[in-house]
């Protein structure tokens, strides 16, 4: 019989000290407060998308990490609102302004705002402002999976009165910025007390096996 201990793999912040999943709550915190702030000065249907900088998870080390934390939450969702109210194009037809301007360099909002991109919509029954994100996947960090492999090295002399085997498998997740990882520089070969260690990646639904140090 064969026993197995799951454990989850993932990394909380990046390289910057920025944890990707609290920016995007603030984030949505701020487009909410920013469709409160408009619908309260206008009743056309804004369709409002905006992307910040300190939800892409660089994964590298920057001279001044962006967090959102850094500003208030109403002032730059009241700075939002009003930049929509100014430029909301014809009914049926969308604006995007990338922040800088990639003609003159020049920011029409907080440098935190990567791009807003506004329609006048139709369909809608009343304005919608959301944030949008897209994210860098870090690769897997070797010396972080080995250091929990050691902590966990320890359970299978608990385990193995009652399983012939124990198992270790590390559960990582596309659907969690915080627990995806890609491969590209393979898997490191590690020692561990487990009979097997595995990734498993939720998502593709595969299991990476970690080859074993002999001798």
């Amino acid at each position: 019989m064969i026993g197995i201990e799951h454990t989850r793999l993932f990394k909380k912040v990046d390289e910057n000290g920025i944890n990707p999943v609290e920016e995007e709550g603030l984030a949505n915190d701020i487009m909410q407060k920013a469709e409160d702030i408009f619908k309260s000065k206008s009743n056309l249907k804004a369709h409002v998308s905006a992307s910040f900088y300190s939800t892409m998870s660089f994964y590298r080390k920057l001279e001044n990490p962006p967090s959102l934390k850094k500003v208030s939450k109403t002032t730059l969702a009241q700075q939002i609102a009003s930049f929509v109210l100014e430029n909301l194009p014809s009914l049926g037809e969308y604006k995007y302004f990338e922040n800088p301007d990639p003609y003159t360099g020049s920011y029409f909002l907080t440098p935190l705002i990567s791009s807003i991109n506004i329609g006048n919509s139709k369909e809608l029954d009343s304005a919608s402002f959301f944030p949008v994100s897209a994210h860098l996947v870090p690769s897997l960090e070797f010396s972080q999976l080995i250091e929990k492999i050691k902590k966990k090295n320890r359970r299978p002399k608990n385990y193995k009165r009652d399983y012939s085997q124990i198992w270790l498998v590390f559960v990582a997740s596309p659907f969690n910025i915080t627990m995806d990882f890609n491969f590209d520089r393979g898997l490191p070969e590690i020692q561990s007390t487990f009979d097997r260690v595995f990734i498993y990646r939720h998502g593709d639904q595969k299991y990476h096996e970690l080859q074993q140090i002999t001798g």
